[in-house]
């Protein structure tokens, strides 16, 4: 009797341990294709706000008004409107890296408890593939921060130097420091679009190992 129940016990901690550990897979999956939608509409917004932005810049270099003051106002909101979004999207872009992280150590450690030799191969080339996906679109990640860098120090020094001298001369003086900033915004939707790539291909993944543990 003792023996029986000793049996049972071991049998219900075992099954508890593996509820456990699958119910941590799935709920990292699900943390990270959550995290995979916020930054795939911080690109959207982003992409969009970027036009928005220049277009509030090109329209104060083609002004043949004396009184650019409403033009530099709305050029002024619309470039702290795109550091917002670009601050919001870093912020996700961090949580996303953890969300990764976690999800892969919790792979990791699946693996880790597996004895079946061909299983756990399977498994871990398997982990390979989409840890070089999520490598990529880390990777797009900085690429398109460094651009975007480039861009929002251009534009935060057009502001102050619009600032300073809001006159046709002032602006006309800024022409080639624009010329930069819309090279800087192409290069951004370039490396949006990149990221944008990435983390369709990943969520396309993560997606379908979601369906398949629901």
């Amino acid at each position: 009797m003792t023996r029986v129940l000793s049996v049972a016990v071991a049998s219900s901690l075992s099954l508890a341990l593996l509820a456990a550990c699958a119910s941590s897979g799935r709920s990292s999956a699900e943390s990270t294709v959550t995290g995979i939608g916020e930054l795939r509409s911080d690109a959207t917004a982003g992409k969009t706000q970027l036009k928005t932005t220049i277009t509030s810049m090109d329209q104060i270099e083609k002004s043949a008004s004396g009184d650019l003051k409403p033009l530099y106002d709305s050029f002024k909101k619309e470039v702290a409107n795109l550091e917002s979004l670009a601050s919001k999207a870093r912020s996700n872009g961090q949580a996303m890296r953890e969300k990764g992280a976690a999800y892969f150590k919790t792979w990791e450690e699946q693996l880790g408890t597996m004895t079946n030799e061909d299983i756990k191969k399977r498994s871990e080339e398997r982990r390979k593939e989409l840890n070089a996906l999520y490598a990529e679109l880390t990777k797009s990640m900085d690429a398109c921060r460094t651009s975007y860098d480039k861009l929002s120090a251009n534009l935060t020094d057009i502001t102050k130097a619009l600032e300073l001298d809001l006159s046709m001369n002032g602006v006309k003086n800024l022409s080639s420091p624009m010329k930069s900033a819309r090279s800087n915004a192409t290069d951004v939707e370039k490396s949006i679009n990149a990221v944008e790539k990435n983390l369709d291909a990943l969520a396309k993944e993560m997606s379908s190992i979601q369906a398949a543990k629901s």
